[in-house]
């Protein structure tokens, strides 16, 4: 019951037979980004922020050239470096972990009413 020709059918499926299923994984991808786009366009209109939606179309089309050129890569390349990939990874949130760490800590300081072992501490005014 298959009206596919096999020059059809290789055509869909590829080499690797999930052509098809990348093309529409691909396509709702697409699909999420441009909601979220119009999602943007239409918070910004108007206001001090209009033209956000620009900021957001240049970095999509740089995640899809990214993403594009990180999948022509053999997985297995990247498989082989995974653990030193992890510790860049972790040792890179270091610094944006300890900076938001200070400044969790000023704002304690900084506001009257902080919590210290459960009881309001600070003067009413």
């Amino acid at each position: 019951m298959n009206n596919l020709s096999s020059t059809t059918k290789q055509k869909y499926e590829g080499s690797t037979g999930n052509t098809r299923l990348r093309l529409v994984a691909a396509a709702i991808l697409a699909t999420i980004c441009l909601l979220g786009l119009i999602e943007i366009y239409s918070a910004t209109k108007g206001s001090s922020l209009a033209g956000m939606h620009m900021r957001q179309v240049r970095w999509l089309v740089i995640g899809f050239v990214a993403m594009f050129a990180l999948s022509r890569l053999d997985y297995h390349l990247i498989l082989d470096q995974a653990p030193i990939l992890y510790l860049i990874g972790v040792t890179s949130l270091w610094p944006s972990c300890w900076s938001a760490t200070l400044v969790w800590c000023q704002t304690l300081d900084s506001n009257p009413w902080r919590i210290s072992s459960g009881v309001r501490t600070g003067q009413i005014t």
